[in-house]
């Protein structure tokens, strides 16, 4: 399998990465998996990838209960 990078934003250092989320969506195009660190793990995120069709392959942050999507 070939991975293809589709988008690289770049921010300030203090930017926390859930803040470019939706940029990230709304540039990435179609795709059908989300792969991305725990930075990324959040509610609303994974329901934004859900309502597109895709699967998010995200690490759970220790502090996240079961998720069920």
């Amino acid at each position: 399998m070939r991975w293809v990078v589709r988008v690289l934003l770049i921010s300030p250092g203090s930017t926390n990465v859930i803040q470019m989320a939706r940029a990230l969506l709304e540039s990435a195009g179609p795709f059908t998996r989300l792969i991305a660190d725990q930075g990324y793990d959040a509610n609303h995120l994974r329901e934004l990838i859900a309502a597109r069709g895709a699967q998010a392959v995200l690490p759970s942050t220790i502090s996240r209960k079961a998720y069920d999507t």
